[in-house]
């Protein structure tokens, strides 16, 4: 009995990714980070393994329609955008959004006498798409498979997306496949839908706060006045 050729082929994982895991040490990583990160994922894997039978997969932000326009050169592309970000719930049930980031005190600035170092913390839960352009519809179709296959192993297996600031990802869904008509040229696309949660970490100095004058006084009609004096305001 013959074998069935996918044009999917099997991945062996590198040693380097099979050690054991640690805790990450990039606890913050921004929305646009998550996508470097998937860049990231995607070289190691063109890399170590062989992408499908005729794909040339780049990935990129926005639809190089240049590249498109040239007779004869592959044209198999993954770009990606936001959907949306908030706050992310902070409690198992997504019922508790913090609606301010948290303040974490964090002494003296060494390089700032008189300031203090200050750091906002909070938890974004963000919603990404990312299409998968070809102009063959098979190959459109396998791309996505394989592309889709690369992030799950990659983010549930190997921790590879965890390790590096981004946790609780997670497949929403694939959209309707669908064609264009993009420079004269038939352009294939499907879509593929994920959720994942970053920490966003903002550190700065702040004065501190050396005098507070206060001047107080009742007047006849039996009134307090609090007002600061000229030099708390220096």
């Amino acid at each position: 009995m013959g074998t069935v050729q996918t044009g999917i082929p099997h991945f062996i994982a590198p040693r380097d990714l099979t050690l054991p895991r640690l805790r990450s040490s990039l606890r913050a990583v921004d929305v646009d980070g998550f996508f470097r990160v998937v860049a990231e994922a995607l070289a190691l894997e063109m890399s170590i393994s062989e992408v499908p039978d005729g794909a040339h997969p780049v990935f990129v932000h926005t639809f190089p329609k240049e590249r498109l326009a040239k007779e004869g050169q592959p044209f198999d592309v993954i770009t990606w955008k936001v959907l949306s970000s908030g706050m992310a719930p902070t409690d198992n049930a997504g019922s508790r959004i913090p609606r301010k980031p948290m303040n974490i005190p964090g002494g003296p600035d060494p390089n700032a006498s008189g300031y203090n170092m200050l750091t906002q913390m909070w938890w974004e839960l963000a919603t990404a798409e990312f299409t998968i352009w070809s102009k063959s519809s098979d190959t459109c179709s396998i791309l996505l498979t394989w592309f889709h296959k690369l992030l799950m192993r990659y983010a549930n297996v190997l921790k590879f997306f965890e390790a590096r600031g981004v946790d609780k990802f997670q497949y929403v869904g694939r959209g309707e496949d669908g064609f264009e008509t993009r420079e004269e040229q038939e352009v294939h696309y499907g879509t593929l839908t994920y959720q994942f949660r970053v920490q966003y970490l903002d550190t700065f100095s702040e004065r501190q706060l050396e005098l507070l004058a206060v001047h107080a006084q009742i007047d006849d009609g039996d009134q307090l006045t609090v007002s600061l004096t000229p030099e708390a305001n220096q």
